[in-house]
């Protein structure tokens, strides 16, 4: 469910690491692994719960609040939060993706020995709720897109 910087479960694509380091949030705080597994051989479903959280509205006791994510791997990515909230009182909380994204080649990552290089550019568009992250270096060019499609909330970026 995690990806977590410097291990080799990563996102690729012709040798190349688009993304690096991928985390869920409520509030900052990490989501806790229920279950997991493969639904088919492109697509997994995760299930997740709450930990305890104080927001500045109230407190959100631990197991409340569920969060599913069903992934599936096609023309690219595709994943969909589902949350409920089985407390008897409102919860309000922001839901944090963390994404980092190296562009990194398979071989230098599998040898342990990365060289950073090229430039790495992080362009929001709230309009669209797209994150673009670009990489440019001589005349390789790649990118990796993140769109929010439908939300009841406003997505926002921040550092």
């Amino acid at each position: 469910m995690y990806i977590t910087a410097y291990t080799d479960q990563d996102v690729y694509s012709c040798d190349t690491r688009y993304v690096s380091n991928y985390e869920i949030f409520a509030d900052g705080e990490r989501w806790i692994l229920q279950n997991s597994g493969a639904i088919a051989y492109y697509a997994s479903r995760t299930y997740l719960i709450n930990p305890k959280i104080i927001t500045e509205y109230n407190q959100i006791a631990e197991g409340t609040v569920s969060l599913t994510l069903d992934r599936a791997v096609s023309d690219g990515l595709h994943e969909d939060y589902e949350l409920h909230n089985f407390s008897m009182q409102r919860v309000r909380f922001s839901l944090e993706l963390s994404l980092r994204c190296d562009f990194a080649d398979i071989f230098e990552i599998k040898a342990k020995r990365l060289v950073r290089k090229g430039n790495v550019t992080t362009e929001w568009r709230p309009k669209t709720s797209e994150l673009i992250n670009s990489y440019e270096h001589k005349d390789f060019r790649r990118s990796v897109v993140t769109s929010l499609m439908r939300s009841g909330s406003r997505a926002n970026f921040g550092f």
